[in-house]
């Protein structure tokens, strides 16, 4: 088998991953699906290949007899996302070599019209990029390793090209992600000038990891907004804005940190939008106690919106606010019942706690609040509790 033989395989084996998703996460498929790989890569590609697929599995499982259904179904689909982005990164590394799958008969390879391209093939593209480049860094940085020249070659050939379209793409991860900033030990800084620095630093591998996040984050909006009617398939651009049709009653459960021009701006756009909202009182109601006073507000709610704004508390490091305990304690809480069906506001020059920062969220200032509505908006689109209508002047 050579390397071109292989990528088809692998390509074979990476279009199986969503079946795999919809089986049990104890199913028998899986693992003979995982071994298959690894004979393919052991085969006909590098050592270092397999190991960046076998390295992919987690290194910590739930424990039978004290975990829940639910935390072996998401170590699953977490496990299954990490073999994906390792897979995926394999194959971007040939590809980009020259080594490509998919052939026609004359043996020549197909190239894509570039200009059939949407904006998410261009931000899929990006994202494999990216993934494999921070392979490579984190063998440099994590692991302590030299590359090999092919990988030297890549490396070069993927900084280069990144480089240049982090400037393309960035602003608009940062518009639906909030991705903008990474905290350092001077000060706030730009993530992506982190992320592609050559320093030996282990933030590097930090700002890499949440630029890929939020890159997939990003994509996975842009496939929603664009079948929604809300943004342009070529640019991602927003081409229009979602309005109220047939609108049932929604209620919204909010937690804040204490009344505040940012809340009450909240509370006038909910109304706006026809949305009964509840907020658990400070004190207890009835004979409740606090937290089942935060239970009973919450179970009358169909999704969460937590607004954390600046408090007295500061850290003196980073010159940021800290977020209030209560609102993470209630969003702990809130994961239980809403599901992902929670909407995390946060007003900038705020500190998240660091068990909650995968949440996706939409930072605000005082002044200008447009981008916390619209994230609200669009997660209300999303969830189905608005439809969307194209505003016309």
């Amino acid at each position: 088998m050579d390397k071109s033989e292989a990528m088809e395989k692998l390509k074979e084996e990476l279009d199986k991953i969503p079946t795999l998703r919809e089986e049990h996460y104890d199913n028998q498929d899986f693992k003979l699906w995982r071994h298959k790989v690894e004979t393919i890569i052991k085969a006909a590609l590098d050592p270092d290949d397999l190991k960046t697929f076998s390295s992919a599995r987690p290194s910590s499982f739930p424990m039978r007899g004290v975990a829940t259904e639910n935390s072996f179904k998401e170590h699953y689909q977490k496990e299954l996302t990490s073999y994906e982005t390792a897979l995926k990164s394999i194959i971007q590394k040939y590809e980009m070599l020259g080594v490509e799958g998919e052939r026609d008969k004359g043996g020549e390879v197909k190239k894509m019209d570039k200009k059939q391209k949407t904006i998410i093939d261009e931000m899929d593209e990006f994202r494999t990029m990216l993934i494999g480049f921070t392979v490579l860094r984190k063998k440099l940085v994590m692991e302590g390793q030299n590359l090999t020249s092919e990988e030297d070659e890549l490396f070069s050939s993927l900084f280069d090209t990144l480089s240049i379209d982090a400037g393309k793409y960035g602003p608009l991860i940062r518009e639906i992600t909030g991705l903008e900033i990474i905290h350092t030990g001077v000060g706030p800084q730009d993530i992506w000038n982190w992320a592609l620095s050559t320093s030996a630093n282990t933030l590097v591998i930090h700002a890499l990891d949440n630029c890929v996040a939020a890159t997939s984050r990003t994509i996975g909006t842009l496939k929603k907004d664009i079948a929604n009617g809300l943004r342009d398939k070529k640019t991602g651009h927003l081409i229009s804005m979602p309005t109220i049709k047939n609108i049932e009653t929604i209620r919204a459960f909010i937690a804040h940190e204490g009344e505040s021009r940012a809340l009450t701006m909240l509370k006038e756009f909910l109304e706006a939008l026809g949305i009964r909202y509840f907020i658990a009182e400070s004190k207890a109601s009835n004979g409740r106690s606090i937290e089942r006073q935060v239970d009973w507000t919450q179970s009358k709610a169909d999704f969460a919106i937590f607004l954390t704004t600046k408090g007295k508390a500061i850290n003196r490091k980073t010159g940021k606010h800290y977020m209030a305990p209560n609102i993470a304690d209630e969003l702990g809480r809130a994961r239980q019942v809403f599901g992902n069906k929670i909407i995390l506001l946060v007003q900038k020059g705020v500190e998240l706690h660091t068990n909650i920062r995968e949440i996706v969220y939409e930072t605000f200032t005082t002044t200008n609040m447009e981008k916390a509505f619209i994230k609200v908006a669009r997660e209300l689109t999303n969830w189905g509790f608005i439809k969307v209508g194209t505003i016309r002047e």
